[in-house]
């Protein structure tokens, strides 16, 4: 049940930092070089919530983990998905799990579930595992690799896999560029800075060149199965066959959305962690050095399987701090049905609450040391923040990532398996510029250079 809090109007509005009369802060939002670390400075200026606005429309952000609990669990039925997000991105998506609510959304994460599921990537494990290797194996020694990109292919083929049951070796970098033309697009105008589809601009011309094309490529994959003679358990199958249970007509379309769904939601945050951790690893060799001395003593030199993930212990709060630092989704929007109040302020009902976890995460009040790549501090404890939404880089609550399990038994892998096999020598000068979108990315690939151990 939404809970309304009705003392709340008596309550003062966030603090907002000072804007144009016409356009709010619209242009310092915009304009500024590194958004999100704009947003935590502005936190750290004001406090952990506040408010911006836009070109006329008024948010709310906040990097107080307690507002991240009301918002994801105390009073989660007051808080839906964000209804100008919703209408930009059913463009492409249609109406799916990304944006899709109450009873459609739950038959969606039905359907999903056992596909995506920490289970269903011990499963595959075998074929992370190849696929790491035939990615490795067109490495030459001393020669640069853009990392980002291999981890972008890498895991579209693990996601195809798991997800159609189809080989996606020949569409990973297609794939992979076309999505983040469309998302960038998508992402910019959920946020009102950029022109109707309609107008011939360049930039939407790059953008329904790469919906076609993610279009045909999602046709090939439901061709394919749909002409398989197996019994494979994937999408395709489970959505025809489930199809009768919500008043919902599938059709050809709808499996496209499906599918494009699928392509983006099943890899491109796990890419990013894998990115940024290839990238803290080669400026942390120490790191590498502890983790290489574990893979001797617990797995002794052997190809890493999801049966010795549990005994990877400091793998898991490496992992873990890379999340932390570099939190693939940066942001969750949530939008109130009803007034309530945060971090003891006002918010009023039909506007955009922002849960910023890149600041929650990195919020001084709530970590030590926040901004140092620290592993150790998860070996301590299992939550060294004292807050248990004080770590949040999978979202909270009844619509937390649905591929966690499967994202967190995949990456490891992949990460013991490349960390065995070779060093990653950083070949980009640190810090790295970041572009943030629907989930934070680097703006212009990391360069590394792998030498085989």
């Amino acid at each position: 049940m939404a809970l309304s809090n009705s003392n709340s109007s008596a309550l003062p509005e966030p603090p907002q930092p000072d804007g144009h009369p016409v356009i709010g802060n619209a242009l310092t939002f915009v304009g500024a070089n590194d958004p999100v670390r704009f947003l935590n400075k502005m936190c750290q200026e004001h406090g952990d919530i506040l408010k911006m606005e836009m070109f006329g429309s008024e948010y709310y952000i906040t990097r107080n983990p307690d507002d991240a609990q009301r918002i994801f669990h105390d009073n989660n039925d007051n808080y839906m998905k964000s209804e100008r997000q919703k209408k930009v991105f059913e463009n492409f998506w249609g109406e799916d799990i990304l944006s899709s609510e109450d009873d459609l959304w739950q038959h969606q994460r039905d359907v999903l579930t056992p596909l995506i599921s920490k289970g269903k990537a011990k499963s595959i494990g075998p074929h992370i595992m190849e696929y790491t290797e035939e990615m490795t194996a067109s490495w030459n020694d001393g020669e640069v690799v853009d990392i980002h990109k291999e981890m972008m292919a890498l895991t579209i083929r693990v996601v195809c896999k798991a997800v159609f049951n189809w080989d996606a070796s020949e569409y990973g970098e297609s794939i992979g560029h076309n999505l983040k033309v469309a998302t960038s697009h998508l992402f910019r105008n959920s946020m009102g800075v950029s022109v109707p589809e309609w107008v011939p601009t360049p930039q939407n011309r790059r953008y329904q060149n790469a919906v076609e094309t993610l279009d045909s490529i999602a046709d090939e994959i439901i061709r394919t199965r749909k002409l398989a003679d197996d019994d494979a358990d994937d999408l395709i199958t489970r959505s025809l066959d489930m199809r009768d249970q919500v008043d919902r007509n599938i059709n050809h379309n709808v499996l496209r959305e499906k599918v494009k769904t699928m392509l983006f939601a099943g890899h491109e945050t796990t890419a990013q962690g894998l990115t940024f951790s290839l990238y803290l690893l080669a400026r942390h060799p120490k790191v590498v050095r502890r983790l290489r001395n574990e893979f001797d003593e617990e797995i002794d030199g052997q190809e890493p399987s999801p049966d010795d993930l549990p005994n990877l212990e400091y793998l898991d709060a490496v992992f873990k701090e890379v999340l932390r630092l570099y939190s693939p989704a940066y942001s969750v929007n949530r939008e109130p049905l009803n007034d309530d109040e945060l971090s003891g302020y006002h918010i009023s009902a039909g506007r955009p609450v922002i849960v910023f976890q890149w600041g929650i995460q990195r919020n001084p009040r709530v970590w030590d040391d926040p901004y140092a790549f620290d592993p150790d501090r998860w070996m301590k404890e299992s939550n060294p923040c004292d807050h248990e939404y004080g770590y949040v880089p999978f979202a909270m609550g009844p619509r937390r990532c649905l591929g966690q399990g499967f994202a967190e038994v995949e990456s490891k892998l992949i990460l013991a398996k490349v960390l065995q096999e070779y060093d990653l020598e950083l070949d980009t000068e640190p810090p790295i510029e970041l572009d943030w979108a629907v989930t934070t990315r680097p703006k212009n690939g990391i360069d590394m250079i792998p030498y085989r151990r």
